[in-house]
């Protein structure tokens, strides 16, 4: 296993079979490459050439909502969408061959050796939707643990948050990370919006 910090396109990326969950295999290269031209970063976990685990930093940007959702399929601004200093942990997905093997755990931690993290605050969402429950038969509690073991890996921990997109489920979670060195002002920011 061989893992990549992405901040420019490969030449080419190879997708393994089995993601699902929040991209699916035959989409993740496209959506990959959208996360480094926005001036994001990935980290890319390659078995013999092939991507089987990942884990994007993306700069926060509003969401669509899919049609049929909640929302109606519109464009939805976040508070944390114009905060100087915070970047999210956009995704971090194994593919379902090479999961339970401890590679999500070594994705989250090169992601919290990333010294570029330490001047921000890295957050994520973990919803419920994005979620493999149907391949994992884990209740949506059981993956929420899961999810912040791995996560701890990557210094993030959960944190309170009235966002509309965490209370839609409760075993949906706000994690954050303040870096070593994330200026007073940018946590306090962070803080009251969440």
């Amino acid at each position: 296993m061989e893992i990549e910090v992405w901040r420019t396109p490969p030449g080419s990326i190879h997708v393994a079979p089995g993601f699902a969950a929040i991209v699916p295999s035959d989409q993740l290269e496209a959506r990959l490459r959208g996360v480094l031209r926005l001036g994001g970063w990935a980290i890319a976990a390659l078995d013999h050439g092939a991507l089987v685990g990942y884990a994007s930093i993306v700069p926060p940007s509003p969401i669509v909502w899919p049609a049929g959702s909640p929302d109606g399929g519109e464009l939805v601004a976040r508070r944390w969408d114009a905060l100087p200093g915070v970047l999210e942990l956009g995704a971090l997905e194994v593919a379902r061959p090479f999961r339970a093997s401890g590679l999500g755990t070594l994705i989250a931690s090169t992601v919290a050796n990333d010294e570029r993290l330490d001047r921000v605050v890295l957050f994520g969402i973990g919803v419920t939707h994005h979620w493999d429950l149907g391949w994992s038969a884990l209740p949506p509690y059981v993956h929420r643990l899961a999810l912040e073991a791995t996560l701890r890996h990557a210094g993030m921990a959960v944190r309170r948050s009235t966002d509309p997109e965490v209370l839609l489920h409760p075993a949906n979670a706000l994690f954050a990370r303040f870096g070593a060195h994330v200026a007073p002002e940018v946590r306090g920011a962070f803080e009251a919006a969440s």
